[in-house]
């Protein structure tokens, strides 16, 4: 979703929030995200954690797919951005800040139809996910 935004807009998320926002950036995120699953075929769409946040867009995606969480804990996410420059909500990342953050949203995560633990490796995630979009799919 944030490359799409990107773009779109041709300019950075972080660029986004400092020029604009994040009123306007979440509401840009709520129109291509309308876009997005408007698509006839099966999307797939990576969503920041923010995005669950904005109750349009919330509704939206429940009442158009399948919400699928990926749990990280805290401390695995401090390790994987502690060098990403491009979380604007988070600035200098923290371990107190990001459970803030996850405190504050946690609520809206748990709206998801599927968790899933995004800390294990890579290939194993994969397999997983695969597993629960067959059954997914199997549902229909």
């Amino acid at each position: 979703l944030d490359e799409c935004i990107v773009q779109f807009t041709q300019n950075s998320i972080t660029q986004i929030f400092t020029d604009r926002g994040e009123d306007y950036f979440r509401n840009l995120e709520f129109e291509i995200l309308k876009t997005l699953v408007a698509n006839p075929r099966p999307t797939l769409i990576a969503c920041g954690g923010g995005t669950v946040t904005f109750v349009s867009s919330l509704q939206l995606m429940v009442k158009s797919g399948f919400l699928i969480w990926l749990d990280v804990p805290i401390q695995t996410l401090y390790f994987r951005l502690v060098k990403d420059h491009f979380r604007p909500l988070i600035g200098e990342v923290s371990v107190e800040k990001l459970q803030s953050l996850y405190d504050s949203r946690e609520q809206f995560y748990r709206t998801a139809h599927f968790k899933l633990d995004g800390a294990q490796k890579p290939e194993r995630l994969a397999n997983q996910f695969n597993s629960l979009l067959a059954r997914i799919h199997d549902r229909k």
